[in-house]
C-alpha cells in the first residue's frame, strides 16, 4: 500500500513538474517573443531617432545656410544703402558745397551764400550817392544843326538867340589803313654807282600786319576769348572783305606776342617771389586730347600762367618761383605745396565753408552749421578792427578763436562717432570725417588770417585766375599742342596782370608788338605787393 502510494505521489510530481517545466518553457518562449517584440520597438525607435537625428541635422545645415545668407544679404544691403547714400550725397553737391565747378551745375543753380553780413540798406544808390551818367564830348567829329523854320507861320522871321541843346551818338567805325612803303633805286649821273633806299623795320613781307590790327587780334583770341576762326570772320566783316586773315595767322600772332613778354614774364615772376602773399591755384585743360594743368601763381598786382603735364608739377620745368619765394603762400590744400617747408603756408577757408555746407546738408550734423558761423564771425570781426584802424588781435583773443575752434571739433567727432556707430559701411560719412581730419591737423593754417592780418580769408585772388582760364577752356574745349597753350599762359599773364594794373590791355599789346614794355615790367620791384 505504501509503495502504490508513493509510486502514485511520484508520478503525480513528475507530472507537476513536467508541467511546471512546460510552463516555465511557455513563458520563457513568450518572454523570447516579448523581448523580440521590444528589440523590433527599440530598433524601430532607434531608426526613428536616426532619422530624427539626419532631418535635425539637415534643418541645421539649411538653417545655418540661411543665417549666412541672411547675414550676407543684409551686408550687401548695407553696402547697397551705404552706395545710394554717397550717390545721393553726391548728387545734392554743387559747387556751392563742394569743389566743383558750377558748369556742373547745370540747369540747378545752387543758392548762393556769402561770407558778407546783410547791412540792412536798400540795394542801389544811397541818399547823397552822387550820380554817374555819360557825358557829352568836348570835340564831335560831325555836328548836324537842327534850326527850327526860318520863318513863322505868321511871315515873321525867327531868330535863333538862345543857347542850343546839344545830345550826342557815339559810332565806331572800323577802317582799314593800309601804309606802302616804295624803296627806289638810283644811279649816280656822275660816277654811275647804284643807290637803294631801305624799308622801314617791320616791312619783311610783301605785305604784313601791323602792331594795332595784331593787338585787336590779341585782345580778341586771349582776352575775349574769340575763337580762331571767329576772329578772322570778325575782322573780315568789320573791314568789309579788306582784311582776310586765316586761322593759322591768328595763331602766329599769339605765338609772337608770346615770344615779346620774355621780359615782361620775367618781371612778373620777380614781382611775385618779391611779394608777401602769394596766392596758388591749379586747373585743368585739354591738351590735343590729354588732361594737362595750367598753374596759377597771383597777387594783388600780378598773376602768372604756366602749365605742366602733371598737376604736381608746379611749374618745376618752366615759371618755378615756389624755391624762391619766402612769404605766405595761400592755397586750396594741395598737399604737394606743402613739399616747400621754407614757405609759410595758409588755407583757403571758403573752400571750407562749401565743404561745411555740405555737411549740413547732407550729414545735417551740428556741429558744421557752428563752425561756419565761427569762421564767418572770425572773419567779420577781422574786417571791423580793421576798419577801427587795428592791426591785429591780442593773445587773449587769439587764444579764445583757438579754443572755440577746437570745441567745435570736440563736438564733431562726437556727432561723427555717434553716426557710424555699429555701422560695418561709413564710406557715406568718410568726407565729413576727412573734413574733421583736415581741420584739426592744419589748423593754423586755417587761423592764420586771424593772427596775420596781411593773410586773407580765402584764395578768390588765385580762383579769379583760374576762371580766366576756365573762359578760355569753355569757348575753345581745348587747344592743340603744348606750344598753344604755353603760347595763350603767358600773354594771359600779361593780360591779366595789365588788367590788375588798370592800364588799357589794346595799348599794351599794340606796345609789346612794338617792342615796347609795359610800365611794371620795367620799374623797380617793389618790396612786397
Amino acid at each position: 500500500m505504501t509503495k502504490l502510494v508513493l509510486t502514485q505521489q511520484n508520478r503525480d510530481l513528475r507530472t507537476q513538474l513536467q508541467n511546471a517545466a512546460a510552463k516555465m518553457e511557455i513563458e520563457r518562449i513568450e518572454r523570447q517573443e516579448e523581448r523580440e517584440n521590444l528589440q523590433r520597438i527599440i530598433q524601430a525607435k532607434d531608426n526613428v531617432i536616426t532619422m530624427l537625428q539626419r532631418e535635425i541635422a539637415t534643418l541645421t545645415e539649411k538653417y545655418a545656410a540661411q543665417t549666412a545668407e541672411k547675414a550676407l544679404l543684409r551686408e550687401e544691403l548695407d553696402q547697397a544703402r551705404d552706395v545710394a547714400d554717397r550717390y545721393r550725397a553726391i548728387h545734392e553737391k554743387n559747387s556751392a558745397t563742394s569743389s566743383k565747378p558750377p558748369a556742373t551745375d547745370e540747369f540747378k543753380k545752387p543758392r548762393v551764400f556769402s561770407t558778407r553780413q546783410k547791412s540792412g540798406k536798400k540795394p542801389g544808390g544811397q541818399p547823397g550817392h552822387l550820380g554817374h551818367t555819360l557825358k557829352l564830348f568836348e570835340n564831335p567829329t560831325n555836328i548836324i544843326e537842327q534850326r527850327p523854320p526860318a520863318q513863322c507861320a505868321c511871315g515873321g522871321t525867327v531868330e535863333c538867340k538862345e543857347p542850343y541843346t546839344a545830345k550826342q551818338q557815339v559810332e565806331v567805325l572800323v577802317l582799314p589803313i593800309i601804309t606802302e612803303e616804295r624803296v627806289y633805286t638810283g644811279y649816280c649821273i656822275k660816277c654811275g654807282l647804284k643807290h637803294s633806299g631801305v624799308f622801314s623795320q617791320g616791312y619783311v613781307n610783301p605785305v604784313q600786319y601791323g602792331a594795332g590790327l595784331k593787338a585787336i587780334v590779341s585782345s580778341l583770341n586771349a582776352y575775349a576769348n574769340v575763337t580762331n576762326h571767329k576772329v578772322a570772320e570778325l575782322l573780315k566783316s568789320v573791314t568789309g572783305g579788306v582784311i582776310s586773315i586765316s586761322d593759322a595767322t591768328v595763331v602766329n600772332i599769339i605765338h609772337e606776342l608770346s615770344a615779346d613778354v620774355e621780359e615782361t614774364i620775367a618781371a612778373i615772376k620777380m614781382r611775385l617771389i618779391a611779394s608777401k602773399i602769394l596766392h596758388a591755384d591749379e586747373t585743368g585743360f585739354r591738351v590735343n586730347g590729354r588732361l594737362e594743368w595750367v598753374q596759377i601763381y597771383s597777387n594783388e598786382a600780378y598773376t602768372l600762367f604756366s602749365h605742366n603735364e602733371k598737376r604736381g608739377g608746379l611749374c618745376i620745368d618752366d615759371e618755378e618761383i615756389l624755391l624762391f619765394f619766402t612769404g605766405v603762400l595761400v592755397h586750396d590744400h594741395f598737399t604737394r605745396y606743402y613739399s616747400y617747408s621754407h614757405i609759410t603756408h595758409a588755407e583757403c577757408n571758403a573752400h571750407i565753408l562749401r565743404y561745411l555746407e555740405a555737411v549740413i546738408k547732407i550729414q545735417q550734423h551740428a556741429w558744421a552749421q557752428e563752425m561756419a558761423a565761427f569762421l564767418r564771425s572770425a572773419l567779420h570781426s577781422k574786417k571791423e578792427l580793421l576798419a577801427a584802424g587795428g592791426t591785429s588781435f591780442s593773445q587773449e583773443q587769439v587764444q579764445e578763436f583757438r579754443r572755440r575752434y577746437s570745441e567745435i571739433l570736440g563736438r564733431g567727432d562726437a556727432e561723427y562717432n555717434a553716426a557710424v556707430a555699429g555701422k560695418k559701411n561709413i564710406t557715406y560719412f568718410n568726407e565729413e570725417r576727412c573734413l574733421l581730419k583736415r581741420l584739426r591737423e592744419y589748423a593754423d593754417q586755417h587761423l592764420l588770417f586771424i593772427i596775420d592780418f596781411n593773410v586773407p580769408f580765402d584764395n578768390n585772388n588765385a580762383e579769379h585766375g583760374a576762371r580766366f582760364i576756365k573762359s578760355k577752356k569753355k569757348v575753345a574745349g581745348g587747344l592743340r599742342s603744348d606750344k598753344g597753350l604755353h603760347d595763350y599762359a603767358r600773354v594771359a599773364s600779361v593780360i591779366d596782370t595789365t588788367r590788375k594794373q588798370k592800364l588799357n590791355v589794346f595799348e599794351t599789346l599794340r606796345n609789346l608788338f612794338c617792342g615796347i614794355p609795359p610800365p611794371f615790367a620795367s620799374s623797380v620791384p617793389p618790396s612786397s605787393a
